[in-house]
């Protein structure tokens, strides 16, 4: 009796502690409004506002492509088609010949 006491004030105590981890990630989130799109060029899906450096690359076109939302629990860019075949473009058009 005492172990299964103790082994159910263990995993309490491990979940609140991991619980408390995953919302400092700004990546965590539950569902598709806890995301949103921030840094300078609209490059990074988090579940708040994030600086980034504003470097604009070639791809960060195709995000119009894409869009934020939250997939198993993480806020990232979900990749459609169009997505991926804009990438495929712009890898092609910088291929030395």
């Amino acid at each position: 009796m005492r172990f299964i006491l103790l082994l159910v004030i263990t995993l309490f105590v491990l979940a609140i502690f991991l619980n408390g981890c995953q919302k400092e990630s700004p990546l965590f989130c539950l569902k598709n409004s806890d995301c949103i799109v921030s840094g300078c060029n609209g490059e990074i899906c988090a579940n708040r506002e994030m600086p980034s450096v504003c470097w604009f690359k070639p791809e960060y076109a195709c995000l119009k492509y894409s869009s934020c939302e939250c997939i198993n629990f993480q806020c990232q860019w979900k990749e459609t088609r169009e997505y991926k075949e804009c990438l495929e473009n712009i890898s092609d058009k910088q291929k030395p010949y």
